[in-house]
């Protein structure tokens, strides 16, 4: 009976990544197809109710094989929970970072008390990216904290970011500044807090992609300010321009 090469069949499997239940049989089919079957099935991991937390640190714990396979990790929508379900949050997330020693992509949404499940995130993580859409910290401080803890940083994406206190007077030590490639700056954030941070941590020097939605004169003078930075490292520039208007987006 002919073989089928395997990089044929990994070929095959990688052409279903998008196919889970057929990716699941593929799974159980022979020993040889488990891994690239499991480098799809276990990519990206959402987690956005609070007993996933407890489920998927057990299933880790269980199965430790698995975390290797988990490339992103994404958090939302715990607007709704309660304080024991935070606490219950905050002392899982130490143990889930600790199995997967590959994930490159973190990402937050919906995020009205981030800093408490955020500042869990270990000192050295090995993210490259790190997103976060419409997150409350109570200080910039906290935000500052968090991007120290990825040392590999390349590319950072805030959107509806915000924070109760500006204070951030001394940055957290840092072991080895992130050095950002890519930066996107969306609306309903303080660009010239967020600049004024990076610029103040050295974060810009390796800029190569930029890309900023501007609201105020203010976002467009901090643009200015960064700009002014960056030098000739920058390769890539996407601006747009959103007035708030009297009347629309609280105004």
């Amino acid at each position: 009976m002919p073989t089928v090469p395997p990089e044929i069949c990994d070929y095959v499997i990688d052409y279903l990544h998008n196919d889970k239940n057929t990716l699941k049989a593929c799974s159980l089919t022979c020993r040889d197809w488990v891994p690239t079957s499991r480098y799809h099935l276990h990519y990206e991991v959402y987690l956005h109710k609070p007993e996933l937390f407890t489920a998927f640190k057990r299933l880790l714990q269980a199965s430790p094989l698995l975390g290797p396979y988990i490339r992103a990790l994404r958090i939302g929508r715990l607007e709704k929970a309660s304080r024991a379900e935070l606490a219950q949050i905050r002392e899982a997330l130490p143990t889930i970072f600790e199995y997967v020693p590959r994930l490159q992509y973190l990402g937050g949404s919906l995020l009205s008390t981030a800093a408490k499940v955020l500042n869990t995130v270990p000192c050295r993580t090995p993210v490259t990216a790190l997103c976060l859409q419409y997150c409350e910290f109570p200080a910039l401080e906290n935000l500052a904290r968090l991007l120290y803890s990825c040392p590999n940083l390349q590319a950072l994406e805030l959107c509806g970011v915000s924070w109760i206190s500006g204070s951030c007077d001394s940055l957290p030590p840092t072991f080895d500044a992130p050095a950002l490639q890519r930066l996107v700056l969306g609306r309903d954030v303080d660009h010239s807090s967020i600049i004024d941070l990076l610029l103040r941590g050295g974060h810009h020097h390796r800029l190569h992609s930029l890309a900023v939605t501007m609201s105020s004169e203010a976002d467009a003078y901090a643009l200015s300010v960064l700009m002014e930075n960056i030098g000739e490292t920058l390769a890539e520039l996407d601006l747009e321009w959103h007035p708030i208007r009297p009347g629309l987006n609280g105004g």
